[in-house]
């Protein structure tokens, strides 16, 4: 009877360690703050410029297509009906698609920046471009002399286009920060163990 009392103890004895070891283990794993990461779909979320960089590639699409068909026109091919509206159509695909864009984001202000941009750019081009054809266009008279002048005036605007076109895609194609990767950055939730269940902290930085 006593060799039995002694066996039950020494196997309890054995087996207390080998249950302490696995809680205490859990015990540290446990401990240790939760702490979600920003993932990287919010971080591909916070900008959508691609939308508006289509819509302007529609745009200078267009705008190609009106020059060939006005080249064609000039040959005699057909009337400048054609080459008029499409580049009319491509004119309005520049002006508006950005805008559209950001309304279809649920940003109104974004909107009115990018159509302020898109036509203010373009005209402040051509007018800095003026003065070049001084340069470019003193040898010329009459009408050569206002051809090259209408010339100069487009080559400057197509660089506003140029300018408000990436700075509308790069500055204002972004969501409210609120809604991009700062915001899994000043927002953070923490579980703690604690004696029968867990403790969990939410925190907001602004």
């Amino acid at each position: 009877m006593g060799a039995m009392r002694w066996g039950v103890a020494g196997l309890l004895a054995m087996s207390i360690p080998m249950i302490r070891a696995p809680a205490a283990r859990a015990t540290a794993n446990d401990t240790a703050p939760c702490v979600p990461q920003p993932t990287a779909a919010v971080a591909a979320a916070d900008w959508y410029g691609w939308q508006s960089l289509a819509s302007d590639a529609g745009a200078v699409a267009l705008f190609t297509t009106a020059g060939l068909l006005s080249n064609a026109a000039d040959h005699g091919a057909h009337d400048r009906t054609a080459a008029a509206t499409t580049f009319w159509l491509g004119l309005g695909t520049y002006a508006l698609g950005g805008p559209i864009v950001h309304l279809a984001h649920d940003r109104p202000a974004a909107m009115v920046r990018s159509l302020a941009m898109r036509l203010l750019l373009p005209v402040g081009g051509g007018i800095a471009a003026l003065p070049a054809a001084r340069i470019l266009c003193s040898s010329d008279d009459g009408e050569d002399g206002l051809a090259c002048l209408a010339g100069t005036f487009v080559v400057g605007a197509g660089l506003g286009l140029i300018a408000a076109a990436v700075l509308d895609a790069a500055l204002l194609a972004r969501v409210p920060r609120a809604d991009g990767p700062g915001a899994a950055e000043r927002t953070s939730l923490v579980v703690f163990p604690s004696h029968g269940g867990a403790v969990a902290r939410y925190s907001v930085r602004f």
